[in-house]
């Protein structure tokens, strides 16, 4: 069955925005949903997805040709994908919409998984602005749980590698994708395009782009490890007061986009995500090294000895998207055999699993894991004990094990 949820506001005041919170999806795409142009603004295909050609509805026909949609569904899922029949279907209303394809079986990798297509479009849907959003939804056992956390908090969250710039979506409204005009290469080019668009209120102009010029963000984080910036900036057809705030981590930093009124409602929600996104590793979708260790010392306050086991893994360097890719099909491989809150991405090409129940079930998971990984050149190690006295001593062991296969 096919659910369109119509978003409507009540009156006076704006309509809710729909959530996208990118770690929750496979795949969002910004779609002309007239004319088929599209663009990818997260994949965990990229060799395959960036390089497609032609329309969007041919992408979708070939996807269906290629087996990605399973047989059985093809027949549904072709009918929403013809320009006429979604384009009827997303016009009209006073409130953006939401269709959502439930149930669709989608080959991951290898294997199918019931996943939701979900197509979203702005209130102000139309010929004059096109375009919507497709999201396919990540099986349940990746999905995480602060989305409730963040929806009302902010409105928009994105990861920026500190070295070049380059981005990756964490958190937006359906209306923050939609407005973009540019999906540029770096966020000092994605800003001033936005700015360039009309988006910024004439007296911040100067000031917000001499505020995320690359030197002075990295001399001002340089400093305090975070900055702030308050201006105005068009939401709904009005210039409203926001703040950005910006928190280096690392070789990452994360910009946080919310409505200045809302500084103080949202306050213990906002110290939550931040503390979350803090933990997760953007790129793969899973925690990240700092939480590993995190819980390696909780585990070694705490003072008790417990059942305990540790996967290692490490994959060979490869060139461009190709690398991205897979480290990124590596962690969903993780995901789908052991949980997200069990993974994590512990170096560069470096994972770790930590288990759940006893350790000798989890070798003997760990140990199929490894003879059915099909990344050539990937080393794992594994190591477990009845009463581990610490989590790091078993991934260092394990860890050991791998890199004495490699030699």
């Amino acid at each position: 069955m096919t659910v369109l949820l119509r978003r409507m506001g009540e009156r006076g005041k704006r309509p809710a925005e729909l959530p996208i919170l990118f770690e929750n999806y496979l795949k969002v795409v910004k779609v002309n949903v007239f004319t088929g142009e599209f663009h990818y603004v997260k994949t965990y295909r990229d060799t395959v997805d960036k390089s497609a050609v032609g329309s969007f509805y041919e992408h979708a026909d070939r996807a269906v040709a290629s087996g990605l949609i399973h047989s059985d569904d093809a027949e549904y899922f072709l009918r929403y994908f013809d320009p006429d029949y979604l384009s009827e279907r997303l016009s009209g209303g006073t409130g953006g919409k939401r269709i959502v394809l439930h149930g669709l079986r989608y080959r991951v990798l290898e294997e199918y998984e019931t996943v939701d297509f979900e197509i979203i479009a702005s209130k102000g849907f139309s010929a004059d602005d096109p375009w919507a959003v497709l999201c396919i939804t990540c099986p349940e056992s990746f999905k995480s749980s602060i989305g409730t956390s963040v929806i009302p908090a902010y409105l928009k969250i994105v990861s920026v590698r500190v070295a070049d710039g380059a981005y990756e979506p964490v958190y937006m409204t359906d209306s923050e994708i939609s407005t973009e005009e540019s999906l540029a290469p770096d966020i000092s080019r994605w800003f001033r395009s936005f700015a360039a668009a009309g988006n910024i209120a004439e007296k911040d102009r100067e000031s917000f782009l001499g505020f995320i010029d690359r030197k002075n963000l990295l001399g001002l984080l340089e400093i305090n490890g975070e900055t702030e910036f308050s201006y105005h900036r068009l939401i709904d057809g009005k210039f409203r007061p926001v703040t950005m705030k910006v928190a280096r981590r690392d070789d990452r930093a994360f910009v946080y986009l919310y409505e200045s009124d809302s500084r103080n409602k949202y306050a213990d929600r906002r110290k939550a995500a931040e503390k979350y996104f803090d933990d997760s590793d953007i790129l793969t979708g899973i925690r990240n090294g700092k939480c590993f260790d995190g819980i390696c010392g909780g585990y070694d306050a705490k003072g008790r000895r417990e059942s305990v086991g540790v996967m290692y893994a490490s994959l060979p360097q490869r060139e461009g998207d190709g690398d991205t890719e897979q480290l990124r099909t590596f962690a969903i491989r993780l995901m789908e055999a052991f949980g997200r809150k069990n993974c994590f991405r512990t170096g560069r090409r470096e994972f770790a699993v930590i288990s759940t129940g006893t350790a000798e079930s989890f070798i003997h998971r760990s140990e199929k894991f490894a003879e059915k990984c099909p990344d050539e050149g990937a080393v794992i190690g594994i190591c477990g004990n009845e009463a581990a006295e610490s989590i790091r001593a078993l991934y260092e062991s394990a860890e050991k094990e791998a890199l004495a296969h490699r030699i």
